[in-house]
């Protein structure tokens, strides 16, 4: 009876170990989740090498298989609070969402060569340094600057007042668009 119970005890504390260790973060890692370019959703956790080779490292977090994905494999991904568009196979932090999608470049995979079979692919992304900001409106992608910011505010702010004020304001700091953004989608 005492080798039962010690033997129970011990399956017990075996299973406890093991589950606690299927939920713990792998070191480096972050919960995330992966859309991929063909729309299927993983959740698991994600070790972003976004702006070192606009890739990211993902282990599924029901079967455990670990894989590369570039931004070419990808729709989006959440890393943490984080969310990201893929573009051109470039990343994009969405930094507000909605009918216009004000977004901010992370990578820049221009010029990178990658290999179909033995044929050596340049690779063009998106316009635009890292850090550039951009707007994502019915798929298409616009880069913000200094020379444009004005065409944007009357083309696509039009028709809220408010909007257009608050950009209007902003002194050439793109950065600031995000406010004028989130009251034209609603957000404030």
């Amino acid at each position: 009876m005492k080798n039962k119970i010690v033997l129970f005890i011990s399956t017990l504390t075996l299973f406890i170990l093991t589950s606690n260790a299927q939920n713990n973060i792998p070191d480096g890692y972050t919960s995330g989740t992966v859309t991929l370019a063909n729309g299927s959703s993983y959740k698991g956790f994600v070790k972003e090498k976004i702006k070192k080779d606009a890739s990211i490292s993902f282990i599924d977090e029901v079967t455990n298989s670990k894989n590369v994905y570039t931004g070419s494999q990808l729709n989006a991904i959440t890393i943490a609070t984080e969310h990201f568009f893929c573009i051109g196979g470039d990343f994009f932090k969405i930094i507000s969402a909605g009918k216009i999608n004000f977004l901010q470049k992370q990578s820049d995979i221009a010029g990178k060569i990658i290999y179909n079979g033995a044929d050596p692919i340049i690779l063009n992304g998106t316009a635009g340094k890292i850090g550039a900001y951009y707007a994502y409106i019915n798929n298409n992608l616009n880069i913000l600057n200094k020379k444009n910011v004005n065409d944007f505010i009357n083309k696509e702010l039009i028709g809220n007042t408010l909007a257009i004020e608050k950009a209007n304001s902003i002194n050439g700091d793109i950065a600031k668009l995000k406010e004028a953004v989130e009251i034209y989608n609603g957000v404030k």
